[in-house]
């Protein structure tokens, strides 16, 4: 082995023992769940991202295949990557917020190619001095020096627009835009493009208008369920008051019954029969019979 080789060989592993060990390495490893070692998940992540289906999480594997083996430091270099994409994204690489990253991270390659997309579209949106604090803040965060942050982010960016269609990076737009809404942030903030940010504005409006119309929705089905109970109560309350209504005519009725049975039985043998309808007739002939007769025009009657 050459000599220089042998210094490039010695200087890689030395870089790679210090990145193996520092705080954004760490951040990385906790935003994807990564329990062993991260040169083999970087190796798995970036093979499940070629072999995919989707030509634009193909293509975008294949940027950081190259970007391994571009610089020849092994897995650093996508490290840096996909880091620089996440701060880019709005993730700050906290331990707040890569705790919260993790819980709700359900799909790694998306949020990967949205990393290497908001390099590719963002990077360029931003002044000298917030890509300086980038740079500053890689270059610390995994002990290395500021020009191979810088060299990595422009290898990234520039492979990205040779693999990827113009169809494909549209698509990582919308990559951008999911990954983004995590962080509390928008695409247009990423791209600072005006088309983006308008594009944003009219997304945010059909959210809005879709959460009323599902509001509205459910209190139309409130309302409805309410009335329906309501009316069935009120159709059961009617229904005893009617059948309670109904017992108490049949009481009445029964009971007047009772009373005029005990009037016509004259004999008191407890039944009706044609003895007590002959003696009740005599009864009220007798009463009439013992009436004094009207008189006609203020004159008594005749006498005989």
């Amino acid at each position: 082995m050459d000599p220089l080789t042998a210094t490039i060989g010695a200087r890689a592993l030395e870089i790679g023992v210090r990145t193996s060990t520092t705080m954004m390495t760490g951040a990385i490893r906790a935003i994807y769940n990564v329990a062993d070692s991260l040169d083999d998940w970087l190796d798995a992540h970036i093979g499940q991202m070629k072999e995919s289906e989707n030509t634009t999480i193909a293509r975008t594997g294949r940027v950081l295949e190259a970007t391994k083996f571009g610089f020849g430091l092994g897995y650093i270099a996508p490290t840096v990557a996909i880091a620089a994409g996440q701060l880019l994204l709005g993730n700050q690489l906290s331990a707040a917020m890569t705790l919260v990253t993790s819980a709700t991270l359900t799909n790694p390659i998306a949020m990967t190619c949205a990393a290497i997309g908001a390099i590719y579209y963002g990077w360029s949106a931003l002044s000298d001095q917030e890509r300086d604090e980038i740079i500053e803040k890689l270059s610390a965060g995994f002990a290395v020096g500021i020009e191979l942050i810088r060299s990595v982010v422009n290898f990234v960016i520039g492979k990205t627009k040779e693999l990827l269609s113009s169809k494909q990076l549209s698509e990582l737009k919308d990559l951008i835009r999911s990954a983004a809404s995590t962080f509390g942030r928008k695409l247009g903030d990423i791209t600072q493009s005006v088309a983006d940010k308008v594009a944003d504005a009219a997304l945010a409006a059909k959210d809005a208008a879709s959460t009323l119309a599902r509001n509205a929705s459910s209190g139309v089905a409130y309302s409805t369920t309410v009335a329906a109970e309501t009316a069935a109560a009120a159709a059961a309350t009617t229904a005893r008051g009617a059948k309670l209504a109904s017992s108490a005519v049949a009481g009445a009725v029964g009971r007047a019954k009772e009373g005029t049975a005990r009037t016509l039985d004259v004999n008191g043998d407890g039944s009706l029969d044609w003895n007590d309808v002959a003696a009740t007739g005599k009864k009220l002939a007798g009463k009439f019979s013992k009436r004094r007769p009207r008189s006609i025009n203020g004159e008594p009657p005749d006498q005989k």
